[in-house]
């Protein structure tokens, strides 16, 4: 609000010193010439705030990066992001989620992989049988792609086959769509924005 005092001390005061202070205009067109720029400056001080807003929802789905450091085998990397949508399915996993993209690296192991989930859901894809999941990098042609659940047996996170190769895709991409199939709420196609990443820090 500095900017509204200035343009409030600019407007009232023309000078200081030892004398009488001088006359201030008060007429009616100077008090709406004053009131005129003191919501213009307001006005500019609320679109600010709202651009600083905007610029925080972005921010939701940047890419985050962890490392698990092991001093006998090396390093874990993870990088994760948020999709720029959101879902809600029916009970009783309702209310707005959205998934949930990670990349990981096992140097040690010399292991990449993939994974998808969402907080709370079934995605159909089964133990022993895997699914189908339906791709697409940028303007390009929608792919399928071989998944299959988490060895953890939860319902709510697929891995995608051949890794590698699928980060290979992702490469140059600047968006990934990700369409998988929920019980008993259907396809769901989710957005992620790959512009953000950082190979480098993922180290592949």
């Amino acid at each position: 609000m500095n900017r509204i005092s200035n343009i409030i001390i600019s407007t009232l005061i023309f000078g200081c010193g030892t004398e009488s202070p001088p006359k201030i205009d008060i007429s009616i067109p100077k008090v709406e010439a004053i009131n005129e720029a003191i919501e213009e400056a307001i006005d500019e001080v609320i679109e600010e705030k709202k651009e600083e807003r905007i610029v925080k929802r972005k921010n939701d789905w940047d890419w985050s990066y962890e490392v698990d450091s092991n001093p006998m085998d090396g390093d874990n990397i993870y990088a994760h992001a948020k999709s720029k949508n959101t879902i809600s399915l029916d009970f009783p996993y309702q209310g707005e989620q959205a998934a949930i993209l990670v990349l990981t690296n096992q140097e040690h192991k010399g292991k990449v992989g993939v994974k998808f989930g969402v907080p709370r859901g079934q995605i159909m894809c089964m133990v022993g049988v895997g699914c189908d999941v339906r791709i697409k990098l940028d303007g390009q042609p929608a792919f399928s792609w071989r998944a299959h659940p988490a060895a953890s047996g939860e319902s709510n996170i697929i891995l995608f086959a051949n890794a590698s190769r699928l980060i290979n895709k992702l490469k140059g991409s600047k968006k990934i769509y990700i369409e998988v199939l929920f019980f008993q709420n259907g396809s769901k196609i989710m957005e992620f924005d790959l512009s953000t990443l950082s190979w480098e820090k993922i180290k592949l």
